[in-house]
């Protein structure tokens, strides 16, 4: 049962923020970020929420919704991808512009690493069963038209022990026409590999790309191309679901949930409606809560909530901008960055509605180097059970 709680106590300014008509002018259920903001990324067993700015990663406590710590990066780096490594207290985020993979201590919260990477990686996956970190190289096309040396196509795997590049795993095959890039005659692999998911169970690694729908399941054991699916399209953002073996890509350019068998490695179906047969518009990450088996899409203009076994959406929640998604199967939340707003939402699966804990805040978290001041404002929320609280 939905309470209605409304609360208004006050407005805390903390030395140096902005006036308090500012601070009321935030939207409630969500955690307002002072930077632009990427990635988001989940560690279960810590209850640690991870988001990635242009030269910083902001670590949330997942129980006060807090900000913990603010890690930098070096100037202008876009961390555009994360992946947490709970096993090891390991974060990997992809920067793009700088070339490079940073390793994270999650218990120092601080930078140990940096790794050179191929050209301009920008997804990032982890099995922590054999402690190999996968990344996506999106570089495409012509390498003199970047600043360092690139290589088309390329998956790299990282060893996580030694943080050293131990293989790379061409995923497309191309040539070069005077039009510019064009699909080899084969039509074999992956055209700039943006995301990227990993299965520990079978040690299968799956791939795809945004300059097309091709998707590849690559066999980790071999770092070789075991499977290629052919789709239309473009794939920007991908999960797996361990429990059912079950892959599903965001198909931006198609504007389509794919959702592959992991078994067998082929398109097992589409899904390409949301509620009210809206069609996605622009589709850019997908999460999967496996314990609830219940899949949060995030597109241009809103977040679903789709029953993959009934292949129908469940909720659509109007949120506005581009977005990326992660869940916490624990808490059963969802946590989705919107760039426009650089705001942090929430999403209660036991409710399928935006939720603020009361007794918690909004923050306004200026991310990145020298940050001394947090906003706090409290404002009209809606108090709600959690699953622990019902009978």
């Amino acid at each position: 049962m939905m309470i209605p709680f409304a609360l208004v106590l006050a407005v805390i300014l903390i030395a140096g923020l902005a006036p308090s008509n500012q601070a009321a002018a935030y939207a409630p259920y969500s955690i307002k970020l002072g930077s632009p903001i990427l990635d988001v990324a989940v560690n279960p067993a810590t209850n640690t929420i991870y988001v990635s700015h242009v030269n910083s990663i902001s670590v949330i406590n997942g129980s006060s919704y807090s900000l913990a710590a603010t890690i930098p990066l070096d100037a202008t780096n876009d961390a555009v991808g994360l992946a947490v490594d709970a096993p090891a207290n390991r974060l990997y985020a992809a920067a793009q512009d700088s070339n490079q993979v940073y390793v994270i201590d999650t218990l120092a919260n601080r930078v140990v690493e940096k790794i050179p990477a191929r050209g301009w990686p920008v997804g990032v996956a982890v099995n922590p069963e054999t402690n190999l970190v996968y990344v996506a190289n999106s570089a495409s096309g012509r390498s003199e038209s970047y600043d360092f040396p690139v290589e088309d196509d390329l998956v790299s795997v990282i060893n996580g022990t030694t943080y050293r590049v131990v293989a790379d795993i061409d995923v497309g095959s191309r040539f070069l026409s005077e039009e510019g890039i064009t699909r080899d005659t084969q039509g074999i692999g992956v055209s700039a590999p943006t995301t990227i998911s990993v299965n520990p169970g079978t040690n299968m690694v799956y791939v795809g790309g945004g300059m097309s729908g091709d998707i590849v399941a690559v066999d980790a054991y071999a770092n070789k191309v075991a499977a290629r699916i052919p789709i239309e399209g473009s794939h920007l953002g991908s999960d797996i679901n361990l429990d059912t073996n079950t892959v599903y890509f965001s198909n931006n350019g198609r504007g389509a949930i794919d959702v592959i068998d992991g078994s067998s490695n082929t398109l097992y179906y589409s899904i390409e409606r949301k509620e009210n047969g809206r069609p996605f518009s622009f589709p850019e990450d997908v999460a999967v809560n496996p314990k609830t088996n219940k899949l949060y899409v995030a597109d241009l203009d809103s977040v679903s909530i789709i029953d993959p076994d009934s292949r129908k959406v469940i909720k659509t929640i109007d949120i506005g901008g581009y977005k990326d998604v992660a869940v916490n199967p624990e808490t059963n939340l969802a946590f989705v960055t919107v760039r426009d707003s650089s705001s942090l939402v929430i999403i209660d699966g036991n409710t399928n509605e935006m939720i603020l804990d009361p007794g918690s805040y909004a923050y306004e978290i200026a991310a990145g180097i020298g940050v001394v001041s947090i906003a706090v404002a409290i404002f009209f929320i809606k108090k709600h059970k959690r699953k622990s609280d019902r009978a």
